[in-house]
């Protein structure tokens, strides 16, 4: 689940977001209304769709400064802490909704500017003491200052007579408040970490791991409360680059800190968020750069065990617009868990890749995106499969199964509870993986074919017309040494075939029973990693792979094919897939083999656009491609190599592409559908294993 919270230009811009108790995320954003003013803007998930945007606070002269939580005494209903600079002094204020609109509460001014990350608000909810807690920095006095707002009445407490900016608050189950922040004046700032006790009063202390260390300061702290009521804190280690975690089980004495991640040398981070989930293990979210600069990112890490750390990239907030030595513009990050242990994230980006151009705040949830719903047994070497669904949704898929030395053709169902096999064809054979391709298409609620090549020499069809319970005898559509085979069933029920034959590239479909056209040559030197597809008239076309470069062919008429060069690139056009867009526009993702990287070739009028969708590590082969009937939008599934993984991207608009990987060995052999409310369901084997998996996405997720 993944939305667009505002069109701002501006990337360095604050943000914040919260889970409400049906796990439902609530953002907060700063965007620019003119190139010298700046709104608060918030929106929030109802359970099935992001509810429009409102406008909080409007005509801010200066950046302001934002949190969010939900009141616990008014329905959970959102408070907005922010800051108003006017040049002179700072307002401190919350923004609560009563239901119909927002009332302003001024929490109090303070002398100067509050620095980045100046203020921070949080819940605590405990008996005695329940209400919104408000952190700042208050530059006038020199003061770390704190506030406590019940809905009706605020109490304010100094804490600290030091100089303590980018502070972070969290209350705790024992109704404790816990306050880090950096202490900025003179040298190179060091953590400052304040608590109070549940009955009053505060002990401040500090804390350094960079004692004698020039150059080196910690910044940009977060913390949260364990069950016990602890804090738990990441930070940046600046100068060194690294996002450092530190923790404690008593009053008295800190844990040894644990790097979680060393980031780009271009440059530090400048944003940490701390959460526990609960087994109060931490997530640390964080933003950081690549090791030559050009690239920023948004980062998730999950601690694994002591001083262990798994840490991966969930989105890229910069992408190839700076040379080397160039720093790429802040990118604020907030994440909290909700009660199924599953992060939301909102930041600020500023990417452009090719001609995807994504400025603004942006959100992501994690809220378990594929569940693979079954192992389906090994298959040894081959990695050719296909999926569709049938008029329930559920997934129908075709693969080959190990058989002794032989190999078997299986098709297998999913009825919403179980997996059963609907169709066995046994001894087809060994071959190359691509000669063991296989393709499975529903046509209506009773039809259902399948196509597959059996080793004898014999490019096969068969079909069930009540639902996949009994199935047809094998028709022979062609005899001869053919691979690379792909179906697709049209409007009226028919199967068309593309295969690889001798060297060429033909095409045939069903006349009748067991009978098939006469086979068409769409072009003499190649045919490789073909994919057929149907236009909204039943006009078939095929993408396909000849003297290294990817083509793309139309029939025109009856043993007449118009053929035409996508890309002449060398390398470009493995592992193709076709699809058609509105108004039968052809969409093809494939495989650059020189440069490891997932493609997309569209056809715009007369010419091809290709552009590169996902280009870090070793990514692209054995793509899959389906297009959203309701706006065109596109997912692909491919092999992640360099992660070993199936990876998705999943186009939310035309200016925006969302990378997800759904599971850690797997990968090889993807294909992929849109179910009717376009949440894609794929399948892919495990490298290491070679075990076939089906994932789904849940709706809305």
């Amino acid at each position: 689940m993944k939305a667009t919270t505002d069109q701002s230009t501006n990337a360095d811009l604050d943000t914040d977001v919260v889970v409400d108790d049906s796990d439902n995320p609530h953002a907060v954003f700063v965007f620019k209304t003119t190139t010298t003013t700046f709104a608060i803007g918030y929106r929030f998930w109802n359970g099935s769709k992001w509810v429009d945007a409102e406008t909080v606070v409007n005509g801010l002269a200066y950046n302001p400064q934002v949190a969010i939580a939900l009141n616990p005494n008014d329905n959970d209903r959102p408070v907005i802490g922010y800051t108003n600079y006017d040049g002179n002094d700072t307002e401190v204020k919350l923004a609560a909704h009563n239901g119909t609109t927002w009332i302003n509460n001024l929490v109090d001014t303070v002398g100067g500017e509050i620095g980045f990350s100046g203020m921070d608000i949080d819940v605590v909810d405990v008996a005695t003491y329940k209400g919104i807690v408000v952190a700042y920095h208050a530059p006038g006095d020199s003061e770390l200052k704190y506030a406590f707002w019940n809905g009706l009445s605020l109490t304010l407490e100094n804490v600290d007579t030091l100089a303590v900016g980018e502070v972070s608050i969290a209350g705790d189950a024992q109704g404790q408040i816990h306050i880090v922040g950096a202490h900025l004046s003179g040298g190179d700032p060091v953590l400052r970490y304040a608590r109070r006790n549940s009955g009053g009063g505060w002990v401040t202390e500090e804390y350094d791991d960079t004692a004698g260390m020039v150059g080196i300061s910690e910044r940009y702290p977060w913390v949260t409360a364990s069950a016990a009521g602890f804090p738990r804190v990441s930070y940046l280690a600046k100068g060194r680059r690294e996002i450092k975690f530190v923790d404690r089980d008593n009053h008295s004495t800190w844990n040894a800190p644990e790097t979680v991640e060393t980031v780009g040398s271009e440059g530090d981070p400048t944003s940490t968020r701390i959460h526990l989930d609960d087994n109060e293990v931490p997530w640390v979210a964080y933003n950081s750069r690549s090791s030559n600069g050009t690239k920023a990112f948004v980062s998730l890490a999950k601690r694994t065990g002591v001083d262990s750390w798994n840490a991966r990239e969930v989105a890229r907030t910069c992408d190839n617009d700076f040379s080397l030595g160039q720093i790429p513009p802040e990118a604020t990050v907030a994440m909290v868990l909700d009660s199924a242990n599953n992060p939301h994230l909102t930041y600020s980006m500023d990417r452009v890749d090719g001609t995807l151009d994504h400025k603004g705040t942006r959100y992501v949830g994690w809220k378990q995106p594929w569940a693979a719903q079954e192992q389906m047994g090994s298959s040894g070497g081959y990695h050719a499969a296909d999926i569709d669904l049938d008029a329930n949704m559920h997934p129908w898929i075709c693969r080959y199964q190990a058989n002794g030395q032989q190999w078997d053709l299986q098709v297998r169902a999913f009825d919403g509870t179980n997996w059963s096999t609907k169709l066995t064809v046994s001894n087809m054979g060994v071959g190359s993986s691509y000669a063991r391709a296989c393709s499975i298409e529903w046509h209506s609620s009773t039809l259902v074919g399948v196509v597959y090549h059996k080793q004898s020499g014999k490019l096969l069809y068969q079909y069930s017309t009540n639902g996949g319970n009994n199935w047809s005898v094998a028709e022979t559509i062609v005899t001869g040494n053919t691979a690379h085979n792909s179906m697709v069933i049209d409007s009226s029920g028919t199967p068309h075939v593309a295969y690889r034959k001798s060297g060429a590239l033909e095409y045939t479909y069903r006349t009748g029973a067991n009978a098939w056209l006469m086979p068409e040559t769409v072009t003499n030197s190649g045919g490789d990693y073909n994919s057929i597809a149907v236009m909204s008239d039943d006009v078939p076309g095929i993408s396909y792979y000849e003297n290294n470069a990817l083509h793309y062919a139309q029939r025109a008429g009856d043993n007449d094919w118009d053929t035409e060069t996508v890309t002449g690139t060398s390398g470009m056009g493995w592992d193709t897939a076709l699809t058609y867009g509105p108004s039968k526009t052809p969409h093809i993702s494939f495989y650059n083999q020189t440069d490891a990287d997932l493609m997309l070739a569209k056809r715009l009028f007369s010419s091809w656009h290709v552009v590169t969708v996902e280009g870090t590590g070793s990514v692209g082969e054995m793509s899959a491609i389906a297009l959203s009937p309701d706006n065109g939008n596109f997912s692909i599934t491919y092999y992640d190599r360099s992660n070993d993984q199936l990876g998705i991207i999943y186009q939310e608009s035309e200016a925006s592409a969302n990378q997800y990987g759904c599971r850690d060995t797997g990968g090889l052999g993807t294909s992929l559908v849109l179910d009717d409310r376009g949440n894609p369901r794929a399948m892919s084997k495990e490298k290491t294993s070679l075990k076939w998996w089906y994932f789904s996405r849940p709706s809305g997720q």
